[in-house]
Formats: structure tokens, sequence, C-alpha cells
């Protein structure tokens, strides 16, 4: 296997464009791969100015309204006509408080102004945090989990920003002040533009997502 490595696209984009414009080119990267890149400060001083005011991560977040719980049925934003179905739901979290859910998507399809997504890979977070500071992590996803860190190396902890109400949105990255290289944003406005890269290394390459402007359009 192809050790992968973040090629910069030097242009901010919204996370639609950002995922279309480098699935011929490996795919955005996770949010592994930029943990371990952030940590590296030789490969940090490459991507800094891509990352100084945030970056897209492959992967999506879905989360209920603070302390609350999943529903039965479709996984819905609570802003935009962004949409996880039921079929995709992992069995037995409703119903449960301090689970999230990361999103590793296949496919994002457009229709009627509701963007649907179809998941690659689904994994359960466990004792997501319901509020937004330092936090120990999960070693696997990278992601905070609740708790205290473990160890006072810079590196044990994460910095986590969520939204309060009902979220399924792209993740972020942030060179967040004062939480320089671990601030993790889970559900950044999915139409703001923010850094993009790539993976080298990757191949596996996806149909390209056709836009349509309604899907900007917010449920109120």
């Amino acid at each position: 296997m192809k050790s992968q490595k973040i090629i910069p696209l030097n242009k901010d984009m919204e996370y639609i464009d950002a995922f279309n414009a480098v699935r011929d080119k490996g795919g955005l990267p996770s949010n592994v791969l930029y943990d371990d890149s952030f940590q590296n400060d030789r490969i940090w001083e490459s991507l800094r100015k891509i990352a100084h005011y945030g970056v897209w991560c492959r992967e999506l977040v879905a989360y209920p309204e603070k302390y609350g719980v999943f529903s039965k049925g479709d996984i819905k934003d609570s802003d935009y006509a962004w949409t996880l179905p039921a079929k995709y739901v992992p069995k037995g979290i409703v119903g449960k408080k301090g689970i999230a859910l990361l999103i590793d998507p296949k496919d994002l399809l457009i229709s009627n102004g509701i963007m649907t997504v179809i998941p690659k890979n689904v994994t359960i977070l466990q004792n997501f945090p319901q509020t937004n500071r330092l936090y120990d992590f999960d070693k696997k996803t990278r992601m905070p989990i609740d708790g205290q860190p473990k160890g006072t190396d810079y590196w044990d902890a994460r910095y986590l920003w969520r939204r309060n109400s009902q979220t399924l949105r792209p993740l972020a990255r942030y060179d967040y002040v004062f939480y320089v290289r671990r601030g993790v944003f889970a559900g950044w406005w999915p139409y703001y533009r923010l850094g993009v890269g790539w993976v080298e290394g990757t191949q596996t390459k996806l149909e390209k997502v056709k836009i349509c402007p309604k899907c900007k359009q917010e449920i109120r």
C-alpha cells in the first residue's frame, strides 16, 4: 500500500465543490490523515497556508441536538436539506445518549433540493461530548470523546467545536486560536469556503456529483 500524503489545492471551496474537485485526484483527506500530518512540524508547514482558516475533511458527522438522542427514521440536519436515509442508520442507536456518527461518504445525491448522503462506512462514536472544549479522543478516529485528556502532552487532547441542534454536516480541521492544529470542527457550514487538499497515494476514483443550487436553500 502506498503511503499517503496531502497535496494542497491552494483554493478555498464549499464542501460539495471540494468533494467533486478532488475525486479524480484521490479524494479529500480523512480526519486521521490530517491529524497525523498536523503533528509533523515539517508537513504542517507545507499545509499551514490552507489549514489556517480551516480545511475540509472527507468525512461527515451526524449527531442529535445537545443532550438529545436520535429518533427513528432518516437523520436530517436542522437547517439544511441534508439527509442520511434510515436504511444507512446503524441499528441500536435510536434513543441512546452520547451517540454520534462519523460518515465516510461514497456519494452525495442531489434531487429536488435535497442532499442525500450515501455512505461507504458509518462509524458509531460513543460518549460524544455535548459542549465545546478540550477532550480526550478516540485513537482510531481521532474524534474527541467525553472525558479529561489522559496525559499532559500537547497532543493528548483534541478541541471539539459542535452545534447545539441536530447536525449532518462535513467535518473540518482548524488552526484554532489557543488549540493550534488540534481543533476538530464537527459539523461546519457546508457552504462556507474552506481550504482543500487531496490525497496522493489513493487509487480509488469516484463518479462526479452534479451540483444543484437548490440544495443551498435552508429549511425554515
